[in-house]
């Protein structure tokens, strides 16, 4: 969502009675850009307002979706279907039994796991 309609989307969810979102699901790329970097500020924006508004939130794995950098580095780490394998691009094109999948995606949730967030 554009960065200035936070207020205004967190005004409607009240408005609307939400009290739970769900957040930070295909993310991967936005929160690893490259390899061993991490940036969780967009969320941490988000988990703020909602702590703010009184709204509960669910965070959700980013694994929904591979980095590109991943996918460069592991090309096997996208699957293979019966038209071959799955190129980068779309969401959920990883073989989720991987090795190299399973590790980088174990290390980018424990480290949103971690608490790098600032709630209050």
């Amino acid at each position: 969502m554009p960065y200035n309609r936070l207020d205004q989307d967190v005004q409607m969810m009240k408005a609307a009675g939400i009290n739970v979102v769900r957040i930070a699901e295909s993310t991967w790329s936005t929160v690893e850009p490259r390899e061993g970097v991490y940036d969780f500020s967009h969320i941490d924006r988000v988990l703020n307002a909602m702590h703010k508004a009184g709204i509960s939130v669910i965070l959700g794995t980013p694994t929904y979706a591979v980095p590109a950098w991943l996918a460069k580095k592991y090309p096997d780490v996208l699957a293979i279907t019966s038209r071959g394998q799955n190129q980068y691009g779309a969401r959920q094109n990883m073989d989720i039994t991987n090795a190299h999948f399973r590790e980088h995606a174990e290390i980018i949730i424990r480290n949103q796991q971690m608490g790098r967030f600032s709630i209050g």
